[in-house]
């Protein structure tokens, strides 16, 4: 995170512009959001606030529960995200260079059971 802060913007603001950017055909709720992020409506809030002074985001109100506000990347967002997206693969290749082809594949696999595993606990808590 570090590194992606030298963009100019923080290691929870990254993982808001992954998440909208990784659902884009879906509309995502600073509700969903903040399940996403394991955090609550009020730090998601902040973080709202603070990314669109930023020009990063665009929160727009739910046409069909005005109570909801979805979230947008801008073009700023977007292109910040990409040199960040670019960054953090930069740095998941030096870590995982150590690892055979095959190794890397496997573990890989491994995080994405973990990671399974973990989102079942979140949504039976």
């Amino acid at each position: 995170m570090k590194r992606v802060k030298k963009l100019g913007i923080t290691p929870d603001q990254y993982i808001v512009l992954r998440w909208i950017h990784e659902f884009p055909e879906e509309l995502v709720s600073q509700t969903k959001l903040a399940y996403l992020m394991c955090t609550d409506a009020n730090n998601i809030a902040g973080v709202m606030k603070r990314m669109e002074i930023l020009k990063l985001i665009e929160r727009k109100v739910n046409p069909l529960d005005k109570r909801q506000k979805n979230i947008f990347p801008t073009h700023k967002g977007t292109r910040l995200f990409k040199r960040a997206k670019m960054i953090a693969e930069q740095l998941e290749n030096e870590v995982l260079s150590c690892f055979s082809v095959e190794e890397k594949k496997h573990f890989i696999s491994l995080l994405s059971q973990l990671s399974e595993v973990i989102d079942q606990e979140k949504c039976n808590s």
